[in-house]
C-alpha cells in the first residue's frame, strides 16, 4: 500500500513539473512575442495584469469543486452533466493545448530557420524536430525527464539572469507608455487569457493536505521576471512592434556574453521543445480519458498533426495563432458558466 502511494505521489510530482514547464513557456512566449513589442517596458507589470482573468476562473472552478465535493474537473462535470460533461472537459482542455503546441512549434521552427540560421527548409526542420519528439513521448519518459531537468533549467536561467543584471539600467523599471494607452489596451486584449494553463492543475489534484501554491508560482512567476529583466537590460528604443518573430525570440540573448548567449539559446530551444511534446501528451490524455484502455498511438498522431501545420506559410500561420491566443481562456469561462448553471439547477431541484 505504501509503495502504491509513493508511486502515485511520484506521478503527481512529475505531472506537476510538466504543467509548470508548459505554463511558464506558454506565458513567456506570449509575453515576448505579444506584450513586449506592444507595451515596451510596461510589459513586465502588464503580464501580471493579464494573468488575473485566468486566476479568477481558476479560483471560481476550485470553489465549485469544493462545493460539489469532487477532486477533479472531470469528476465535477460527470457529477453535474453526465457523459456530456466529460466531452465538455475534453474540448475545454484539448483545444487550447493544441493551439499552444502549434504556437510553440511555429516559434521553435522560426527560431531555427531565422534566429540561428539552421540549414534546411521549414518543413524539413519540423520533421526532424517531430522525429525526436516521438522518441521523447515514449510512455512516461517526458514528465519524468522534465522532473529530473527542473533544477538544471533553473540553474541555467539563474546564470542568464545574473548576466543580464550586470548590464541593468534602473531607469528601465519605470513603465513607459510609449505611444500611450492604446498599445496597453491592445496588449491586454491580446494576452488576457495567458494563464489558462492553470486550469490543468485542477485536473491533476495534489495530495491530501498539500498546497497548490508552489505549482502555481512555477508557472506564474517566470514571465513577469523575464520581462522585467529585459526592461532593465535592453534600451527601450530596441523594443519595437516591427520586429520579426525570430528577432523577438532572440531579443533576450542580444546583450548577453557569448557563452551565456549560447546557453540562453539552448535553454529557449529546449523549453520550447519540451512544451510542444508536453502539449501533445496532455491533449492525448484528455482525448482518451473516457476510454477504458489507453490509446498509446494518440500522442504520436497529435505530433503528426502539429507537424502538418508547418506546411502553411509561417507568417500567416503566426498571425492566425496570435489572433486565437486571446481566446484561449474562453473555453474555461464557458465551462465555468455551464457547470455553475448545472449546479444551481440541481440545487433548486433538491
Amino acid at each position: 500500500m505504501q509503495r502504491i502511494q509513493k508511486r502515485r505521489a511520484g506521478q503527481r510530482q512529475t505531472q506537476n513539473a510538466l504543467i509548470g514547464l508548459l505554463s511558464a513557456v506558454s506565458m513567456t512566449r506570449i509575453g515576448l512575442t505579444l506584450l513586449l513589442p506592444l507595451c515596451g517596458s510596461a510589459a513586465w507589470w502588464l503580464s501580471a495584469a493579464c494573468m488575473l482573468p485566468g486566476l479568477c476562473v481558476y479560483g471560481a472552478l476550485r470553489l465549485l469543486l469544493r462545493h460539489t465535493h469532487t477532486r477533479t474537473l472531470t469528476d465535477c462535470a460527470r457529477n453535474l452533466l453526465g457523459n456530456f460533461g466529460i466531452i465538455l472537459i475534453m474540448l475545454t482542455l484539448t483545444l487550447p493545448l493544441l493551439l499552444d503546441g502549434i504556437a510553440s512549434l511555429t516559434a521553435l521552427i522560426t527560431f531555427f530557420t531565422e534566429g540561428i540560421g539552421a540549414r534546411g527548409s521549414q518543413f524539413t526542420l519540423t520533421l526532424l524536430t517531430a522525429s525526436v519528439m516521438l522518441i521523447a513521448l515514449n510512455r512516461d519518459g517526458l514528465p519524468r525527464g522534465i522532473y529530473l531537468l527542473r533544477h538544471v533549467l533553473l540553474i541555467a536561467a539563474a546564470i542568464i539572469a545574473i548576466n543580464a543584471l550586470l548590464d541593468a539600467h534602473p531607469d528601465g523599471i519605470v513603465p513607459l507608455l510609449g505611444e500611450g494607452v492604446p498599445p496597453l489596451l491592445s496588449g491586454i486584449r491580446s494576452a488576457w487569457g495567458m494563464s489558462w494553463v492553470l486550469l490543468l492543475l485542477l485536473e491533476f489534484p495534489a495530495e491530501e493536505g498539500a498546497r497548490r501554491t508552489p505549482a502555481m508560482l512555477a508557472g506564474l512567476l517566470p514571465c513577469p521576471v523575464i520581462l522585467l529583466l529585459l526592461s532593465l537590460a535592453i534600451p527601450p528604443e530596441l523594443i519595437v512592434p516591427g520586429r520579426s518573430l525570430a528577432s523577438r525570440l532572440a531579443l533576450p540573448t542580444l546583450f548577453l556574453q557569448p557563452a551565456v548567449r549560447t546557453l540562453a539559446q539552448c535553454l529557449l530551444m529546449m523549453t520550447l521543445f519540451l512544451s510542444i511534446a508536453g502539449s501533445a501528451q496532455l491533449a492525448a490524455h484528455f482525448l482518451t480519458s473516457s476510454c477504458q484502455k489507453p490509446k498509446k498511438w494518440v500522442p504520436y498522431a497529435l505530433i503528426g498533426l502539429l507537424t502538418l501545420t508547418q506546411l502553411f506559410d509561417i507568417s500567416r500561420l503566426w498571425r492566425v495563432l496570435t489572433a486565437l491566443t486571446a481566446w484561449s481562456l474562453v473555453p474555461g469561462v464557458l465551462l465555468l458558466l455551464v457547470l455553475t448553471i448545472a449546479r444551481l439547477c440541481r440545487r433548486e431541484k433538491a
